[in-house]
């Protein structure tokens, strides 16, 4: 009886039993992989995880189409028009709050789905590093007609451009990754996810810079207000932070329900 009362131990301070059990038995490996020792097994915690991926994955969502329709905006409500220029912020917005975030929270998925969840990943991540080389080369275009340095000078310049060099090498490593599962069922490389976060962190800031730089008044303050929080989320939700969160805030009804519609 005594390894059931331990395992038993382990999972009931998702479902209403002992709270001193330790939310999370381990922390991540940092690669996106699901095992027992690493995740909550939880079907009620998987179902808190999906509960709140589905909130962030709208708000990325409202955020880069915020962005968008600001940036696209005529000039005299505060926005920069259909010019080349607009280009750059809607598609580094579209690659990194909406695509990278998504891709990121890819792995949230019951374990059972874990390989659609590694296929979406690299979709998602794959198209981020298509619309931020696009965004790039919109701006590098929009310098060079302007008679402009290409050169970063700005600091929201030079931390784009690290989020971006890391965007590559993350896409490159990633690939890797997935040859690797696909081929071997197994894969290196295990600081990829905790790297991963941090480029869409540094992304996120430049994101807020670039608003900083182009956006005045009450709606500079706005997006960046909508930007951040929908990125600070999205951290939360992909490194797993939120079973403290989800135990606390979650109602049973709503934890049953979410569970009922994964069954």
């Amino acid at each position: 009886r005594a390894p059931e009362t331990t395992s038993r131990a382990t999972t009931e301070g998702y479902d209403g039993g002992d709270r001193s059990a330790p939310l999370l038995a381990d922390s991540d490996t940092g690669d996106g992989d699901f095992s027992p020792s690493t995740i909550p097994r939880s079907k009620r915690m998987e179902a808190v995880g999906v509960m709140y991926a589905r909130v962030a994955a709208l708000l990325s969502v409202a955020a880069a189409a915020t962005v968008a329709v600001c940036t696209l905006m005529p000039a005299e409500l505060g926005g920069k028009g259909t010019v080349l220029f607009s280009a750059h912020p809607v598609m580094m917005s579209a690659a990194y709050l909406l695509c990278m975030g998504l891709g990121m929270m890819a792995y949230l998925a019951p374990v059972q789905f874990k390989r659609r969840s590694r296929e979406q990943h690299r979709v998602l991540q794959l198209l981020a590093l298509v619309l931020a080389a696009g965004g790039l080369a919109a701006i590098m275009v929009n310098k060079r007609r302007l008679g402009k340095s290409v050169v970063p000078k700005t600091v929201h310049a030079w931390v784009g451009a690290s989020a971006l060099a890391l965007s590559a090498a993350q896409s490159a490593v990633g690939l890797q990754k997935y040859a690797q599962a696909s081929a071997k069922g197994y894969s290196g490389f295990k600081w990829h996810g905790l790297l991963g976060k941090s480029t869409y962190l540094l992304g996120a800031v430049t994101i807020a810079l670039g608003i900083d730089e182009t956006f005045k008044g009450a709606l500079k303050y706005s997006l960046m207000v909508a930007t951040s929080s929908t990125a600070g989320l999205i951290l939360v939700v992909s490194n797993r932070w939120f079973p403290v969160l989800g135990y606390r805030l979650a109602s049973s009804s709503e934890l049953d329900s979410a569970i009922s519609a994964e069954d």
